[in-house]
């Protein structure tokens, strides 16, 4: 059950690392040559999948609004000194697949805290399309932006739920980023214009685009080792 709360106290003490978000997510987003893709999506999906020191949540390759060769994946991890040996790990095994590994030509790794008003979901429905949606803030505001969400985000969750909702702690900062569930493109255009016909909502979005600099969507597909499928 999302926790949907009020004031900027939560966020404080999530950027204290506290209990309420103790656990770490690890972001990663490899980019490779699209002919070399399906092989590198599939041996570095094994290998994550089978981590005993981390939870994946997500493995995915772009298939709008990226890069033609992305592989996303994210994994959560219950300490910071539990993603570093993770990590460590599977850097130590990526290393030993050959001209796999040898494949990627850029990756990006980013650190995330959950926001503390909500929780990590799972999809109703196998199948479908996931959305990834990441925004940039203006420096310095992102108590405020999330503020203003949360006060709007229980009425878009009358048409459908993020899977999560997170902020960077390394990697490019003031980054928010968030996950979605659709049946399809269609399903997803109707959802959204749906939930612009909520005033609440509608409100949200017009308030929170004065804090953002960029806004950025991936419609992002499953590997066969994806936990979300």
């Amino acid at each position: 059950m999302w926790k949907v709360r009020q004031g900027f106290a939560p966020l404080k003490r999530c950027f204290s690392v506290s209990a309420s978000c103790k656990n770490v997510y690890e972001l990663s987003i490899d980019t490779m040559k699209p002919s070399k893709l399906p092989a590198y999506a599939n041996a570095v999906g094994r290998l994550i999948s089978h981590g005993q020191e981390s939870t994946l949540l997500g493995a995915f390759t772009t298939y709008l609004g990226g890069e033609r060769g992305e592989f996303i994946h994210l994994r959560k991890h219950k300490s910071g000194k539990q993603l570093m040996t993770s990590r460590d790990l599977l850097l130590e095994k990526v290393t030993e697949l050959g001209d796999v590994s040898q494949s990627c030509v850029s990756q990006q790794t980013i650190m995330l805290h959950l926001f503390p008003w909500c929780e990590v979901g799972h999809p109703a429905t196998e199948g479908g399309i996931y959305e990834y949606r990441s925004y940039t803030l203006k420096p310095g505001v992102l108590a405020q932006w999330s503020h203003r969400f949360q006060q709007g985000i229980h009425a878009r969750m009358l048409y459908s739920k993020p899977l999560g909702v997170w902020f960077s702690e390394i990697g490019p900062l003031n980054a928010v980023h968030h996950i979605w569930h659709y049946n399809d493109l269609d399903h997803r255009m109707e959802v959204r214009n749906q939930a612009l016909e909520d005033e609440l909502w509608r409100e949200t979005v017009r308030d929170g685009s004065v804090f953002l600099t960029t806004m950025m969507s991936r419609i992002i597909r499953p590997t066969p080792h994806s936990n979300w499928k």
